[in-house]
C-alpha cells in the first residue's frame, strides 16, 4: 500500500519545481497591483491546490518562495519610498505605498489558502484569530523591511504637522491616514 501511495504521490520535489515558475509572475504581478487575467487569477488557485495536494511539504517551500518574493517587492517599495528627504514627500510616499500594498494583502492571500492546514476546529478558531499565514507574512515582511527603517522619520513628520496643526497652519490632509 505504500509503494501505491508513493506512486500516486510522484516526486514531491518535482511539483513544486515544476509549478513555482508559472505562479512566481503572477504574484509578481498581484504584488505590483498589476493586472492579470481571469485565466491567470484561477489558475494561481488551481495550481496551488494542485502542488499542496501533491506534495506534503509544498505549504512550506511556497511560503518561503512567498517570503522571498514579498521581501524583494517591499525592498523596492522601500527604496521609492526613502528617495523623499522632505518631510511630506515622505508622508506622503509612505502613505501611498501602504495603502496600495495594503490591500493587496487582502487579495494575495486568497489563492494560497491550500497552505492553511487545519487538523481540528481548535485550530480553525485559532488561525481566525491569528489571521492567515500570507496575510501575517505580508505584514510582517513590511513592518520589518519598510516601517522599522522609517518609523523614526514618519512619527518626527507627524508630531511636525501635528503641532504647525495646532499652531493654526494648514496642513494637507492628504497627509493623515
Amino acid at each position: 500500500m505504500a509503494t501505491q501511495s508513493a506512486l500516486l504521490r510522484g516526486s514531491g520535489s518535482t511539483n513544486f519545481q515544476i509549478m513555482w515558475p508559472k505562479m512566481q509572475p503572477v504574484v509578481v504581478k498581484l504584488l505590483k497591483q498589476q493586472p492579470i487575467t481571469r485565466s491567470e487569477w484561477q489558475d494561481l488557485f488551481w495550481d496551488v491546490h494542485t502542488v499542496c495536494s501533491w506534495d506534503e511539504k509544498a505549504p512550506s517551500k511556497i511560503q518561503k518562495a512567498l517570503e522571498n518574493e514579498i521581501l524583494e517587492f517591499t525592498k523596492d517599495v522601500q527604496q521609492r519610498v526613502l528617495q523623499h528627504k522632505e518631510e511630506s514627500a515622505l508622508l506622503l510616499a509612505y502613505i501611498a505605498e501602504w495603502k496600495k500594498y495594503f490591500e493587496q494583502c487582502t487579495y494575495l492571500p486568497m489563492p494560497f489558502q491550500s497552505i492553511e492546514v487545519e487538523n481540528s476546529a481548535g485550530k480553525t478558531q485559532k488561525k481566525r484569530q491569528e489571521g492567515n499565514k500570507v496575510q501575517v507574512l505580508m505584514l510582517q515582511t513590511w513592518n520589518r523591511s519598510i516601517f522599522a527603517g522609517v518609523r523614526n522619520q514618519l512619527l518626527s513628520a507627524a508630531m511636525n504637522f501635528l503641532l504647525r496643526e495646532r499652531s493654526g497652519e494648514a496642513f494637507d490632509p492628504r497627509l493623515v491616514v
